[in-house]
């Protein structure tokens, strides 16, 4: 595309703006619930935040990649060294200013973002539109069903509390440096599987907006629709694997990138 996507960038200036307003809302002795996050299962508007970026980092892989005709050397070199600058500038700002080395935490929103962009471009240069699909629902399965049907430790299968699931007990053993939250990290390594599954939804629209086939009009109706049916999906999923941002659910995916669907459709 020769000009930039002006709804794109019109989704990504509301969800900064929304981020701006969580991460300092005035007071944190008074905060109005929706600027809360859910304190395990459900979702506010807070908890939207974060997928919405991973989302839009998907739709913004399409549309940069698919003007490169041929993948090489040169483009993978390209797509690693962003990702070790946004994975580093992430570290970094986990020790700054103490620059506590003992103390770092590895794991953080940066970091995850930084893998979401680096695995998802690997996959959209490796892959077609129907096999990306694949990936995103063979993510969201196979993290649902380790998350429900793998016992670990001295816990039962399908566990879900803090710090006492299958992700934060794996995260104990591959994270270096400290967890978030002690015994367990939000953006833990593990989740970041289901994570990853939030932005190949995003490359789902990437691909539908590039479709020279299809009048705006028609490309509108399908993301509000293919965004409802994931919605509906997310709540439906959700009585059996609770929707929960902490540990990135897979009924969580579907219910985000819905709504980021839907909401991008509409700035359309």
């Amino acid at each position: 595309m020769s000009q930039r996507l002006i709804s794109l960038d019109f989704f990504r200036g509301l969800t900064i703006a929304a981020m701006i307003v969580v991460n300092d809302p005035g007071s944190w002795t008074y905060i109005f619930d929706p600027l809360r996050h859910a304190q395990w299962n459900g979702a506010t508007p807070t908890d939207l935040v974060f997928p919405f970026f991973l989302f839009i980092v998907g739709v913004s892989i399409v549309l940069s990649l698919s003007k490169i005709k041929k993948s090489n050397i040169s483009t993978y070199s390209k797509i690693l060294k962003r990702t070790l600058i946004l994975f580093g500038i992430g570290v970094f700002l986990a020790v700054f200013p103490g620059f506590d080395f003992s103390n770092v935490r590895i794991a953080g929103v940066l970091q995850r973002i930084a893998l979401v962009y680096f695995f998802c471009s690997f996959i959209y240069l490796n892959s077609n539109k129907f096999q990306q699909i694949w990936i995103g629902i063979f993510c969201l399965t196979i993290y649902w069903c380790f998350m429900k049907h793998v016992p670990f430790g001295n816990s039962m299968a399908g566990v879900l509390e803090p710090g006492d699931n299958f992700a934060a007990w794996i995260d104990r053993f591959i994270t270096p440096g400290r967890l978030y939250q002690e015994t367990w990290d939000p953006e833990g390594f593990f989740s970041t599987i289901p994570s990853i599954a939030t932005g190949i939804s995003g490359m789902f629209c990437g691909h539908l907006i590039l479709n020279k086939s299809k009048y705006l009009k028609a490309k509108i109706i399908e993301m509000f629709l293919i965004g409802s049916i994931c919605l509906s999906l997310g709540m439906v999923w959700d009585f059996s694997f609770p929707i929960n941002k902490q540990i990135w659910t897979s009924s969580y995916v579907l219910f985000s990138s819905g709504l980021a669907m839907i909401f991008l459709a509409s700035c359309m």
